[in-house]
């Protein structure tokens, strides 16, 4: 199911990016859970993620960060800054 959301994302819509955002996964897991159970599984342990916390090493888009807040699960992000190579050479 992923595949296919990806190729629409590159192909169709002309994205550089194929990673999906925390909303086209949670999207794309209820489709498959009317024919997969762990998918479904999945879907219904959503509610037990309210009042958890996840820590991020990039910084997320402010999609992946809405969905977040609307499942009630609090988000930290420490993302680190690459330094170029003229900023080491002086």
């Amino acid at each position: 199911m992923i595949e296919p959301i990806q190729h629409t994302k590159t192909d169709y819509l002309r994205s550089r990016n194929p990673r999906l955002h925390t909303d086209e996964v949670l999207v794309a897991l209820s489709v498959l859970s009317t024919t997969n159970d762990n998918c479904r599984r999945a879907l219904e342990k959503l509610p037990e993620l309210r009042g958890c916390q996840v820590h991020s090493t990039v910084m997320l888009g402010e999609v992946d960060r809405k969905i977040f807040k609307k499942l009630g699960v609090g988000l930290t992000c420490d993302p680190v800054k690459k330094v170029s190579s003229t900023a080491i050479i002086g």
